[in-house]
């Protein structure tokens, strides 16, 4: 993108200036291209929670949990509690399930 720019082709004749020049012009596409992000960020963030307030956006669905619309993985969640209820240990559980370690803290934590 910024090759294509007319303005990164012109020489002005001396190399410092030059190069200089270039490294301005990116330095400023850079920061306009980062208020832009934040600014879409800020905006997202925004509709975020007026979709919130209106009980509309609930975020993204827990995999494993009692009421998880995948039924294996509901399976897997309460195999999981029933097995931590009989003192396994975290990673042996994991192993035996098929699930991360990270996976079986959230599950322990939840319920």
């Amino acid at each position: 993108m910024i090759t294509s720019l007319p303005m990164m082709n012109e020489v002005i004749g001396n190399p410092l200036l030059d190069k200089f020049m270039k490294d301005l012009i990116i330095q400023i596409l850079a920061m306009i291209s980062e208020q832009e992000r934040n600014e879409s960020k800020r905006r997202q963030a925004q509709g975020i929670q007026v979709a919130k307030e209106k009980g509309i956006y609930k975020g993204r669905p827990i995999l494993y949990s009692p009421n998880a619309k995948d039924p294996q993985k509901r399976l897997v969640y309460y195999r999981v509690v029933e097995l931590l209820e009989q003192g396994k240990s975290i990673s042996t559980i994991a192993k035996e399930v098929g699930i991360t370690r990270q996976t079986m803290y959230r599950i322990k934590n939840s319920k």
